[in-house]
């Protein structure tokens, strides 16, 4: 019956789509509007034309007709941007600017907190929450110069509701592996004049998840004790043989999201406001299968086999733990105070934020079942961080200075402990491995804003950060080790020119010409510093001595409109060189060292064009065509003249947006390159647990009004039901129906 629901569903969609697509920029005026104002770019208030910075703008509009549950889903069309995502559960989701990898490459900013924590400078992109967003700025290039470490590939601002009007909005929908997202918000202004405004959103999302991760195993010439059949026959990555055994259950996840902000405006231009944003993760695994049968057929999990590959035998050890995986738990916590006020004309910003995260999980060991057995746990609590920031933009006839300072405080503590029994997390017996440590940062900055020639401006901006790194400890085995105190600093630079002619015929607009250079860099973070541990056979060593990694970049852009801007076209050409990259470094057989012991470059390019079809059409195209090169790694030289790792060379997006009347469909086709996660690129083999394989991703979304209050929707996720893998298997086709009542 659910496969007949499920079939029917995608015959009522195929019916009403075209086979174009989109989803990924929203309606066009939404998103190019002449005076839309963006933040991020300069700290202050500016059109999206008029400052020297390629800037993808996602509203409202877009991500409520997109077919996206995670904050991170809503950026993978833009230009520059990739984002990895393998599943559902997914607790290491990415999203990468302009080929530098990782998150701590990329600052994130929820309301102007950071949301990349201080541990390892990762960021809980399903903690963000979704429905109360109102717009994502996407900043591209290096801005270390406003917002120091991190900002190496650029930043991106996500804004959460400001409400003025009263809303009470409920969205509820369902789809594949029993999917369930339900979302109440609440919206208001009182006193005289509306001075107080407050929101508020709960969040729920559920699923039961489905097989992402296998036990796969090498075997050699021999025999064992048991035969067995039911294996299938694989390669890893690299193309070496392996069996496929089994896997380790559906991965289920469940989350809860609060968000509440409320503000005050004193009168125009004075506004004092407080907001909380919470989320609170727990996932897992159920039900996890063996594909091994014995001699009388029934499911074999543990013991010395012998497989029968075609006449040879071979034999390899099955472990039952490998077949298990345990729970895990996860919070994040955002707290924000900020006041602003205009002074003579000088307009003040400055706020107080606290980031608190914990994160925790269990693994099983060997002799684990999967209704007990040994484990450990690790847990890495508190991540948290202390944020202090204060802002002055002075105008200076028509020119305007930016001065302030902003100060942050890291602090983390993570701990590993062995378990008697893996189901009951507080059976703990002995401390595996512990670490603990703080970072603070003082950093002051100063930002030009110069008004050349009428249409021409140049922006001229400088940062030093000095942080000290302190009560730093390791703990591992029978070995406890406090490390002294150290301190360092970077100074960024930065100069940026912006030209908006005033040609402006029917037929051709030149919208700005832009070419900007900068340094930027990011601090070793305390896992880096004070985090040693081991995996399998490798003990991977904390090293205090760091350096931050840092970066040179530049980029040159222009901006074009035609036949009264029913046609926009970009192109941005950028570079970067990066020095004294963290690579961990073999100092000896079985241990690793994080080293700055690398360098490297970025070359690549960004077109986009966005048409209007008509007055309820829209069509979007945009490439991303990269190169990375290690140019410079003596921790690893056969890395030397090979792509960076988890960087794709090509992307691109094509969209088509439909809006007519009660009727809105997005749809989006993504190619994403295939990307090598060995620093050989070695790992070329696709199609395989492990892999990291090319994504050629059509979604879609149709959704139809009733009236003012009452919204039905039907979204696709991969409707040509590509398989492929993210190192863990991406889902396949998969849809939700939504409904979405507001009052």
């Amino acid at each position: 019956m659910k496969n007949k629901t499920k079939i029917g569903w995608m015959i009522i969609l195929l019916g009403l789509i075209p086979s174009l697509n989109m989803y990924s920029q929203g309606n066009l005026m939404d998103t190019l509007r002449l005076n839309e104002v963006v933040v991020a770019a300069t700290k202050t208030s500016h059109s999206i034309y008029s400052v020297p910075a390629s800037i993808s703008i996602v509203t409202k509009n877009t991500i409520e007709n997109s077919p996206v549950i995670f904050a991170d889903e809503a950026l993978r069309g833009i230009a520059g941007i990739y984002v990895k995502r393998s599943k559902l559960a997914d607790r290491t989701s990415t999203v990468n600017l302009r080929g530098f990898s990782g998150d701590y490459r990329t600052l994130v900013l929820l309301d102007g907190i950071p949301l990349n924590d201080g541990y390892n400078q990762s960021v809980n992109w399903g903690g963000i929450p979704t429905d109360a967003v109102v717009k994502v700025e996407v900043v591209k290039g290096s801005f270390s110069s406003l917002y120091g470490g991190n900002a190496m590939g650029g930043v991106i601002n996500i804004l959460t509701e400001v409400p003025k009007e009263e809303t009470f909005t409920l969205k509820s929908s369902y789809g594949t592996y029993n999917t369930f997202i339900t979302s109440a918000s609440y919206s208001n202004s009182f006193l005289k004049s509306k001075k107080l405004s407050v929101f508020l959103n709960v969040t729920q999302k559920s699923s039961d998840g489905y097989a992402s991760n296998f036990y796969q195993a090498t075997a050699k010439a021999g025999t064992g004790t048991y035969p067995v059949t039911g294996w299938q026959k694989t390669t890893n990555n690299k193309g070496t043989e392996y069996f496929l055994l089994g896997h380790l259950g559906d991965n289920w996840m469940k989350q809860t999201q609060l968000v509440a902000k409320i503000s005050y405006d004193f009168k125009p231009g004075t506004v004092l406001d407080f907001s909380i944003s919470s989320a609170f993760d727990k996932y897992g695994y159920r039900n996890p299968q063996s594909f091994l049968k014995d001699a009388s057929n029934l499911p074999f999990n543990n013991g010395s086999v012998t497989i029968d590959d075609g006449g040879i035998l071979k034999t390899l050890s099955v472990r039952s733990h490998s077949f298990q995986n345990g729970p895990g738990n996860a919070y994040t916590n955002a707290y924000k105070l900020h006041y602003k006020t205009n002074i003579k004309n000088i307009q003040i910003n400055s706020y107080l934020g606290f980031l608190n995260d914990m994160n925790e999980y269990i693994s099983c060991t060997t002799g684990a079942t999967e209704d007990g057995g040994p484990g450990s746990i690790n847990t890495t609590k508190p991540k948290q961080t202390y944020i202090a920031s204060l802002q002055a933009d002075i105008p200076l006839r028509n020119h305007v200075l930016t001065l302030g300072a902003d100060y942050k405080m890291y602090n983390a503590i993570g701990e590993e402990w062995y378990l008697s029994d893996w189901v009951n997390a507080d059976s703990k017996t002995t401390m595996k491995s512990s670490m603990a440590g703080k970072q603070k940062i003082y950093a002051p900055f100063v930002q030009a804003e110069i008004n050349i020639l009428n249409g021409l401006k140049s922006y001229l901006g400088l940062r030093c950060d000095y942080w000290n790194n302190t009560d730093g400890r390791s703990s591992y085995g029978t070995s406890d080790t406090t490390y002294m105190n150290t301190s360092s600093s970077h100074l960024s630079p930065k100069a940026g020119l912006v030209y908006t002619p005033e040609m402006n015929w029917n037929i051709f607009k030149i919208k700005n010409i832009r070419v900007s250079a900068g340094e930027s860099f990011r601090t070793p973070n305390l896992y880096n510093l004070y985090k040693t541990w081991s995996y399998v056979t490798t003990t991977y060593l904390s090293n205090p001595d760091l350096k931050p990694e840092t970066s040179f970049s530049w980029e040159v852009g222009l901006t074009t409109a035609l036949f009264n801007e029913k046609t926009i076209i970009s192109f941005d050409y950028y570079q970067s060189y990066i020095k004294d990259m963290m690579y961990n470094s073999e100092i000896s057989t079985g241990v690793k060292k994080y080293m700055n012991a690398g360098k490297g470059e970025i070359k690549g390019f960004e077109a986009e064009i966005k048409q209007s079809i008509s007055s309820f059409m829209d069509l979007n195209f945009n490439i991303t065509k990269q190169k990375t090169k290690n140019t410079e790694n003596s921790a690893d030289p056969v890395s030397v003249g090979k792509s960076f790792t988890n960087v794709p060379n090509l992307l691109y997006n094509i969209g088509l947006n439909f809006y007519k009347g009660p009727v809105n469909l997005m749809l989006s086709y993504n190619f994403t390159d295939k990307i090598y996660t060995s620093s050989d690129n070695s790992d070329i083999v696709q199609g395989v647990y492990g892999g990291y394989d090319e994504q050629k991703l059509l979604d879609g979304k149709i959704s139809y009004k009733f009236n003012k209050y009452i919204n039905l929707s039907l979204a696709v996720n991969n409707i040509l039901d590509r398989e492929y893998y993210l190192y863990y298997k991406a889902p396949g086709r998969n849809y939700s129906v939504g409904l979405t009542a507001k009052f």
